[in-house]
């Protein structure tokens, strides 16, 4: 008995037809026998920002980047703008695709001044051309960032060579229904390869639900490893306390919370004596206090890549490092 052709890029297998289906994800046609990307090197929207509004905080921070914004995702999570392919709109009408070339990258990082490029969006990694984007990129020694859901396939993040640094977008929210065991296997066979990785947690309001896949999802990674915690819902504060302490108690030296006015959660402290060795606040670094990539009270090393780099920034240059959109491809 013959086997309907089921796409492989990503968790939910859709299932090909002759004459080519758009599969849930919005991006990718699937055939009988084969699958092709829908939309090839287009994409929504260019930003530039500083790396922490990724968010980003142990690699090369104060670096400027600009961001390719992406379409497709395999998941309808609410309140998210990359959702409207699951819901059944064309991605292509909706997001005003524009094609990008990697002579335009290279023109507009030289006008922009910035240090890399940070591919993000909704999942970008089941666009077979962001492989070789990211291929190329590397041949003209451009630094390369994504942001992933890592809900693709362990062959496809084997393809995934000379990557500097991968954010982890895990939504607990109410309606997305990851495999836990699923995003942490391939989380850890990405740390195995050496692979820079930091943690995005989307919190919504469902708490009893959120510990638990806190739980779920956290006790395998390496205690090292810098967790974010993104509020995307109103909650009261002491719940987003009890969050953020529960995170703390399994273990994590390295615990912050996305775009937090303060500063108090988004500045790194030593996990040993306290004290504060990268101060930040909602628009980037405002001090690094490291030397030698070490604290200078107690000695002992903080696992920062790059801090040595940082470009000490101006006021004036700090408000524009808020992420907004600054211009449109055409």
């Amino acid at each position: 008995m013959n086997t309907a052709f089921s796409c492989d890029r990503c968790v939910l297998r859709c299932t090909g037809s002759p004459i080519g289906i758009t599969g849930r994800c919005g991006v990718v046609e699937v055939y009988s026998d084969r699958t092709k990307d829908k939309y090839p090197w287009m994409i929504a929207d260019v930003s530039v920002s500083v790396i922490e509004k990724i968010p980003l905080y142990h690699y090369k921070p104060g670096s400027w980047v600009i961001n390719l914004w992406v379409p497709g995702c395999p998941y309808n999570c609410r309140q998210c703008p990359w959702n409207a392919s699951t819901m059944g709109e064309d991605v292509g009408k909706l997001y005003e695709l524009s094609k990008i070339t990697l002579s335009d990258l290279m023109d507009y990082m030289e006008s922009a001044k910035v240090d890399l490029i940070n591919i993000t969006g909704g999942e970008p990694l089941i666009l077979n051309w962001i492989y070789e984007l990211i291929k190329q990129l590397h041949k003209n020694n451009i630094d390369v960032t994504l942001k992933s859901t890592l809900t693709v396939p362990e062959s496809s993040l084997k393809r995934l060579h000379n990557i500097g640094a991968i954010l982890v977008d895990i939504p607990l929210l109410s309606g997305f229904t990851p495999n836990i065991k699923y995003i942490v296997r391939r989380t850890r066979y990405l740390q195995k390869r050496s692979i820079h990785v930091e943690v995005q947690l989307s919190i919504g309001t469902n708490v009893a639900y959120i510990l638990k896949s806190i739980d779920e999802y956290l006790q395998e990674l390496d205690r090292e490893t810098p967790i974010h915690i993104a509020f995307t819902e109103p909650l009261p504060e002491k719940t987003m306390m009890k969050i953020i302490e529960y995170v703390h108690m399994d273990g994590f030296v390295y615990v912050y919370v996305k775009d937090d006015p303060s500063g108090e959660y988004s500045t790194t402290y030593c996990p040993s004596c306290g004290k504060p060795v990268v101060l930040r606040d909602i628009y980037g670094v405002r001090k690094i206090i490291l030397k030698n990539n070490k604290c200078p009270s107690c000695g002992i090393p903080i696992k920062i890549i790059g801090a040595e780099h940082y470009r000490k920034q101006r006021e004036i240059s700090r408000l524009f490092a808020t992420g907004d959109r600054i211009w449109k491809i055409r």
